[in-house]
């Protein structure tokens, strides 16, 4: 009998433990927190929205922000152009007083559209001075730069309208929240012009630094750029041209402008780079009757001549030739070569002991006669005519006309 309850009491003892065991197990799994079941094809979106971003992200990158930039910067030097030449219209001929203000002024254009416009406008127009850094500044003081132009140069071209059409576009087409921004206009460096090896003469670079968040539900990007872009000069006006040409205003006075001698009107040029490469007396009558530039190591620079900086550089100096059929008045009372940076040029960097003596050209120059002939009075110096492989078509210059011309060794185009 003992061992029969013994038995009977180990059967109980075991019975009673599982049943305890199970019960434990059970609320456990009751009031434990439910475990998170992921579904097949909520991995599958995950996985659609995460790409989407990744690919949307790169094409802001890579293609969108370069593209929004090249364009708003392209038309702000381009703008800027035509605030310097309606400025010399109006007898304030003059450049950029500082790279800074430069600078501060480009941004404030190409981000916003807005310039600090001092020119003569109607009595409502707001007093600025664009030479004054305060007033650069001060943007209760701005203008639009098409109504400061009263022309539309920028349009809606300015760098704010073409990010927000891109983060519209970003959600109607592809339901992608993009938001791009970033900038404090009071800070100069916030983007940086430069022209250097990588440029060479005929681009200029930008770098422009931005913020940007990129959200598909509950994936999102966010991250600062430095976006770095080169794009060509080819078809802005040279500020050279109407800053140091003359002109008459509508009272009929003289002007004075930067160079100190009278055109009597201003001019314009616009960078266009010639595709000559091998020099002759055909080539330089060209290269002078269609004003296009070339590159030359002791010119300035695109980038110099928005803001008066009259040296060399060797990296990215243009020049171009003055034609005296097109700028009628350039009628050699001023003894300088006519090339761009030497006629113009405040530091005077082409004297007869910098760039040798200065002479006509055989089968261009016409000394006589300046109502029938295209280039009347043209001269260039020792040094140029080295660069245009015209030494063997000089002459001295006869500024009365004595003395039969020389033969002409060969017929320049036309």
């Amino acid at each position: 009998m003992g061992s029969i309850g013994s038995k009977m009491r180990r059967k109980q003892g075991l019975f009673f433990t599982s049943v305890a065991f199970i019960i434990v197990i059970i609320l456990v799994l009751t009031f434990s927190p439910p475990r998170p079941i992921t579904l097949a094809y909520e991995t599958q979106a995950m996985e659609a929205r995460a790409r989407m971003v990744n690919e949307h992200t790169k094409a802001v990158v890579n293609s969108y922000l370069p593209l929004a930039i090249r364009i708003s910067a392209y038309n702000t030097f381009a703008a800027l152009a035509e605030f310097l030449q309606e400025k010399s219209r109006q007898g304030k001929g003059k450049y950029f007083a500082t790279t800074e203000l430069f600078n501060l002024t480009f941004s404030e254009v190409m981000v916003n559209g807005t310039i600090c416009c001092d020119i003569q406008g109607p009595p409502d127009w707001p007093s600025c001075d664009s030479d004054v850094k305060a007033d650069v500044l001060d943007r209760s003081k701005h203008l639009s730069i098409d109504d400061c132009l009263e022309k539309p140069v920028m349009r809606d071209k300015n760098l704010s309208i073409l990010l927000k059409r891109i983060e519209n576009a970003s959600f109607v087409a592809l339901r992608v929240n993009t938001s791009i921004g970033g900038y404090d206009l009071k800070d100069a460096r916030i983007i940086e012009l430069f022209q250097d090896n990588r440029t060479g003469p005929w681009k200029v670079g930008i770098n422009v630094s931005v913020n940007y968040s990129i959200t598909v539900g509950d994936i999102s990007v966010n991250n600062s750029k430095n976006i770095s872009v080169l794009f060509s000069i080819e078809g802005i006006p040279d500020p050279l041209y109407p800053v140091e040409s003359w002109f008459v205003d509508e009272d009929g006075d003289t002007v004075t402008g930067a160079a100190g001698d009278p055109d009597e009107r201003i001019y314009t040029n616009y960078f266009n780079a010639t595709n000559i490469t091998k020099w002759n007396l055909s080539n330089l009558y060209r290269q002078a009757d269609w004003r296009l530039y070339k590159h030359d190591e002791n010119a300035s620079s695109f980038l110099m001549r928005f803001y008066g900086m009259d040296e060399r550089s060797p990296c990215c100096g243009v020049e171009s030739l003055i034609n005296p059929f097109t700028m009628e008045t350039v009628n050699g009372r001023v003894e300088k070569p006519y090339v761009d940076w030497c006629y113009y040029g405040g530091n005077n960097r082409c004297t007869s002991s910098q760039a040798g003596s200065m002479w006509n050209v055989t089968c261009m120059t016409n000394p006589v006669d300046q109502d029938t002939e295209k280039f009347y009075r043209f001269a260039i110096s020792s040094y140029h005519a080295s660069q245009y492989n015209a030494t063997n078509h000089l002459y001295g210059l006869d500024p009365d006309g004595a003395g039969p011309l020389p033969a002409c060794a060969e017929t320049p185009f036309p």
